[in-house]
């Protein structure tokens, strides 16, 4: 009889408060703001402003993050006399999270304007009350950018 009692009140239990457990455990946040990008490598536009848009799930210490950003690099002048044009890049992002004391870190995967193929970066973001700030290197094909970001989460 015991053997029976305790998978149906583990079950009755789960089935009885999955909200309760559900809004301890699971949680999604929006955050939005601006971006400064620094290129580098075989990326030789300007530095850069932009906005982005980000959709966050998290439970306990693990999460997901999707993003979308947008990147206006300008005009660049060489000394030998060259010069390169301003670009407008559009960006999508997913990746896992892991919470580690106010900030997360993670490796995010997507696609980019600037490139034929993939995109991938490691992300840092730090989190006080409603604001965030975070860092990210962003590498494609042929090049990459430093961004220092920060926004509002809500």
């Amino acid at each position: 009889m015991i053997r029976f009692a305790v998978p149906v009140i583990l079950a009755a239990g789960a089935l009885a408060a999955p909200g309760t457990a559900q809004a301890q455990l699971l949680g999604t946040r929006g955050s939005a703001g601006f971006i400064a990008a620094t290129p580098g490598g075989g990326f030789t536009q300007g530095n850069g402003f932009g906005l982005y848009a980000k959709l966050e799930a998290s439970a306990v210490l693990l999460g997901v993050a999707a993003e979308v950003n947008t990147i206006r690099f300008g005009s660049k002048e060489f000394p030998d006399g060259g010069s390169t044009e301003g670009q407008t890049i559009f960006n999508a992002f997913v990746g896992p999270r892991i919470s580690f004391l106010l900030g997360k870190a993670g490796v995010d995967l997507g696609v980019s304007s600037q490139s034929d193929g993939f995109a991938w970066r490691p992300v840092f973001t730090f989190a006080f009350g409603p604001l965030e700030v975070g860092a990210t290197m962003t590498f494609v094909e042929d090049g990459r950018w430093f961004g220092l970001r920060g926004g509002v989460r809500f």
